[in-house]
Formats: C-alpha cells, structure tokens, sequence
C-alpha cells in the first residue's frame, strides 16, 4: 500500500497538469478513478494482508492469485458486457484446474 501512495504522489508531483485537470472531467469518470482505487487496491490488498495472518502456510494464499485474472474476466464480462477472445476462455478453464489440482494434492 506505502508503494502505491508514494507512486501516486509522485505521478502528481511529475505530471502537474494532471491536478488541473481533475476539475474538468466527469462525474462518472471521477466515480471510476474513486472507486479503482478503492477496490481493486486498498480493500484487496487489506484482505491479502488478513489472509496471510490468518493462514498456517503461505502457499494456502499464494495459490489463490491466480484467480485474479479470472476474476477480472468474469467482471469485465458481468459490468462492461465485454466478451472475451477463445484464448482468455482456455487460460482461464486452465487457472481454475491448476487450483483445484494444486488443492486436492496437498
């Protein structure tokens, strides 16, 4: 988290126009920058942190970042209607049998 919020402060810093801009987008794209960078970063890396506390080993959590992309798949196709290629299908049918087969062997 300390590594995100001194990257942002540095890109405002580097990219001072950037801070003059944000006055003159919209509203909606204003909700989408805050709610990036309250979800996807701030909430997910306070539940990461949480779960490698409550876990005995550290592969019972690492395992389970390679959902991420699934995920991310599957809330492009639910909130954007985006429709994915073949390809993203077959890596992501790939993930899901990697964990369940990394899971069962343990």
């Amino acid at each position: 988290m300390y590594s995100m919020l001194i990257g942002g402060v540095l890109l405002v810093i580097y990219s001072p126009s950037s801070v003059g801009n944000m006055f003159n987008i919209s509203f909606s794209s204003l909700i989408l920058i805050i709610y990036m960078s309250i979800f996807p970063s701030i909430i997910s890396y306070f539940f990461w942190t949480k779960a490698f506390e409550l876990a005995k080993h550290t592969t019972e959590v690492t395992s389970f970042m390679f959902v991420t992309p699934v995920l991310a798949t599957l809330m492009g196709i639910i909130i954007l209607g985006d429709i994915p290629k073949l390809s993203t299908l077959i890596g992501g049918i790939i993930i899901i049998l990697g964990m369940v087969l990394f899971n069962k062997t343990k």
